[in-house]
């Protein structure tokens, strides 16, 4: 079909080039209207030919005249001759004229010839044309069909690979649902392992004793405590409670919170322990400091009521150590007792401004007993 419609637009194109000579005919409105011209062109260069021509034998003859005047037996002869002449001359002069309108009319015979088969072609170029042009509509009438078939025919595959698609997208998505709970469970786990080993990081002085599913064991250890001969620990038991929370309690007799410490989740329990941290870091230096003095100094401790006893011959002198000692808290004398009664507290006082428990006991063992 291809090579029809190549060999169509050829013949067309050569009937154009032959509509151009057809329309070079009529560009005046007359078909006839060359050859007419053609015949009076010819017409006037033959009369100008033959005046020429008349004009030319004139000449002649007088030349040949003057020429042969002497030999010339007479004008008779010579006029006789030259009539003969100019009778020839006539004669051809007319054959050829009638040559000449035969083949006129035989070249207007074959024009009007050429132009009805011009008019022919140019009907079948006409039709040809439309010919061609409904056969391309056809064809790309055709070839939007075909694309239209191919196009739906990939829409039903790719309608059929999404369908499959989204089918698996279910099952995995019910997959990924399954994991994610397992995942959440497992990141849930995994969080609070590692809140935990952050807190053990943040705790200094922290020692892990023991870890069960609903408890930790540690062992609080105190810091700078250089002159105690044995480290001090506070051993912690931190449970878990059914309802989520957390719970923090001691057995320690020496240092015991007053109630137990409850905590919502781990960040909070962070800043539990380091309250117990801080405050068993305050209670092992009076600790310390206390196992200095027992050498030197005949002192009673009681833990409980945060009382020291300092017994001086017959004089019993009765210290308080406030919560947070040495860093925060002070220490107060609130009573003084003898053989002979109780001494006013008030009036006797370091003259340190803030004095610690050893520069108390050294200011009072200055005293005398009166």
């Amino acid at each position: 079909m291809a090579a029809v419609e190549e060999s169509a637009c050829r013949l067309l194109t050569r009937l154009d080039t032959a509509s151009w000579f057809q329309q070079g005919l009529k560009d005046d409105g007359d078909v006839e209207l060359p050859a007419k011209r053609s015949v009076e062109y010819c017409m006037n260069n033959r009369r100008k030919q033959k005046i020429i021509c008349n004009q030319l034998r004139t000449i002649r003859f007088l030349l040949e005249f003057l020429e042969h005047a002497d030999a010339t037996p007479s004008a008779e002869g010579s006029a006789r001759v030259a009539g003969k002449q100019m009778s020839a001359v006539k004669q051809q002069w007319k054959s050829l004229k009638g040559e000449y309108l035969q083949q006129n009319e035989k070249i207007q015979e074959l024009i009007a010839q050429v132009l009805q088969k011009l008019e022919a072609l140019q009907k079948k170029k006409c039709l040809l044309a439309n010919m061609l042009h409904q056969y391309q509509i056809q064809k790309e009438a055709t070839e939007k069909q075909q694309q239209q078939k191919m196009l739906e025919g990939l829409v039903g595959e790719l309608g059929e690979k999404v369908q499959k698609c989204d089918s698996q997208i279910q099952l995995l998505e019910s997959e990924v649902q399954n994991h994610q709970a397992d995942a959440n469970t497992w990141l849930e786990m995994v969080n609070s392992d590692l809140e935990l080993c952050q807190l053990l990081d943040t705790l200094q002085g922290v020692k892990l004793v023991s870890a069960h599913d609903d408890k930790l064991v540690l062992d609080l250890q105190a810091n700078d405590c250089t002159l105690m001969p044995e480290p001090q620990l506070l051993r912690l038991c931190v449970c878990w409670m059914p309802e989520g929370g957390i719970k923090i309690h001691s057995d320690c007799d020496v240092f015991c919170p007053a109630e137990i410490l409850l905590a919502d989740d781990l960040k909070s329990m962070t800043t539990a322990l380091l309250e117990i941290q801080q405050c068993f870091q305050s209670q092992a230096q009076l600790l310390c400091e206390l196992q200095t003095l027992k050498d030197r100094y005949a002192i009673d401790w009681l833990p409980k009521e945060r009382k020291l006893l300092y017994l001086k011959a017959t004089v019993v002198y009765t210290l308080f150590v406030q919560a947070g000692y040495p860093t925060n808290g002070r220490v107060q004398l609130l009573s003084v007792a003898n053989s002979k009664g109780s001494a006013d507290p008030s009036v006797i006082k370091p003259p340190q401004e803030n004095p610690s428990l050893s520069n108390w006991l050294a200011y009072l063992c200055l005293q005398t007993s009166d």
